[in-house]
């Protein structure tokens, strides 16, 4: 019995599969469309560490059993972030620094970017990207007391923004 009911259904599937298609005037129109394939934002963003230290170098004066200090100075004068396209289509990039408000920095230390805003071009059909580049500079002396409360402070933020261009 579930043979003939299968064997039934079966033949009734494929009656179903074989009708033909037939319009008015017996024409069949097939129309193709392709969509637009939205392009792939795609960069590669590049930093160096962010991580600015300041030495001094305690000293001793003998007979005067008194401590100084040198200045040794920062471990490194700037850090750099780079944006390379390597999308479809073009992209516009931004980057700038943003001191974090309610940080007030110890001696005469400075940080400075030249913002950026650029548009880099599409990197299709090509072998060498657009890319654009900001760096970040510390400047100054901190004061020998701040290193009890400076440790690894956030004193700001770099931001990198980038916007397609299609």
């Amino acid at each position: 019995m579930k043979k003939l009911l299968a064997i039934t259904l079966a033949c009734l599937m494929m009656l179903t599969l074989c009708a033909s298609v037939s319009a008015a005037d017996g024409d069949v129109n097939v129309t193709v469309t392709i969509e637009d394939v939205v392009p792939i934002l795609m960069t590669e963003v590049s930093w160096d560490s962010f991580d600015f230290t300041y030495t001094f170098k305690e000293t001793w004066t003998e007979g005067s059993f008194e401590v100084g200090y040198d200045e040794v100075g920062w471990n490194k004068p700037s850090a750099t972030v780079t944006v390379a396209n390597k999308s479809a289509g073009d992209v516009n990039v931004k980057i700038s620094y943003e001191p974090k408000g309610d940080v007030e920095l110890p001696g005469t230390v400075d940080f400075a970017m030249t913002a950026v805003n650029q548009d880099l071009s599409t990197a299709e059909g090509r072998s060498e990207f657009d890319s654009v580049s900001a760096t970040l500079t510390v400047s100054g002396v901190p004061t020998v007391d701040s290193a009890d409360t400076f440790n690894s402070t956030l004193v700001g933020n770099v931001v990198v923004e980038i916007v397609e261009k299609w």
